[in-house]
């Protein structure tokens, strides 16, 4: 674990990109941009289960409430012991930032979001419908 402070566009992706997985203990969040932001580099993802984060993640997170330690423990847990539970985690992770981007009340800010990520800057008006194993031969 690292505190790094406020970091750069382009050193976030990179964190986000290459992290076991992304810690997200927020309890209350209107519209969880960050996990987005993580969704959209295939981030395995641990969540609160409160406010937004179960409708912005869907199966894309692991959850836990707020304020449980053991919870939060049990699913850092799971991700460093499975790692076919994190690769699987890291799809539904990008599949969600797919599917974030066809929803029309936040497509403006999905797409914002991912055109800052220029790796996915190739399909992002297309849809998004490429696969994963394509983005990650030409990531």
């Amino acid at each position: 674990m690292f505190f790094l402070g406020r970091v750069g566009k382009s050193e976030l992706r990179c964190l986000y990109s290459n992290c076991e997985f992304f810690i997200f203990t927020s309890p209350y969040e209107n519209f969880a941009y960050t996990l987005v932001e993580a969704m959209c580099c295939s981030a395995a993802i641990i969540a609160t289960d409160s406010t937004a984060m179960p409708e912005t993640c869907k199966n894309a997170a692991l959850y836990f409430p707020p304020g449980s330690k053991e919870k939060l423990r049990y699913q850092i847990s799971r991700l460093l012991k499975d790692e076919n539970l994190k690769a699987n985690m890291r799809i539904e992770s990008y599949n969600r930032s797919i599917e974030l981007n066809d929803y029309k009340e936040v497509n403006r800010t999905t797409a914002l979001l991912i055109s800052k990520f220029t790796f996915f800057e190739f399909a992002y008006f297309d849809k998004l419908t490429t696969s994963f194993s394509l983005f990650k031969s030409q990531a």
